[in-house]
Parts: C-alpha cells; sequence; structure tokens
C-alpha cells in the first residue's frame, strides 16, 4: 500500500476549503464545513 504525501493531502484539503467557500449552502452548514476541514489540517 502506497502512502499519499503530506504535501499532496494538505494541498487537496485546502483545494476543498475554497470550494466550500464559494458552494451554494446556508451559512451555517459553510463554516461547519470549513472548520471541519481546517482541524484535519492541524492534526
Amino acid at each position: 500500500m502506497e502512502k499519499v504525501p503530506e504535501w499532496e493531502l494538505e494541498r487537496t484539503i485546502k483545494m476543498w476549503i475554497e470550494r466550500t467557500k464559494r458552494a451554494d449552502v446556508p451559512a451555517g452548514e459553510k463554516e461547519k464545513g470549513i472548520n471541519k476541514l481546517k482541524r484535519v489540517l492541524k492534526l
């Protein structure tokens, strides 16, 4: 099983944060999703 490089995971999570910011969803849901992604980056 191959390991994914840490920089690739970080880049992908940041991409999803940006996509979430542009998503057409209620503000509360948007913030909740962004906060979850940011927590993953800090682990």
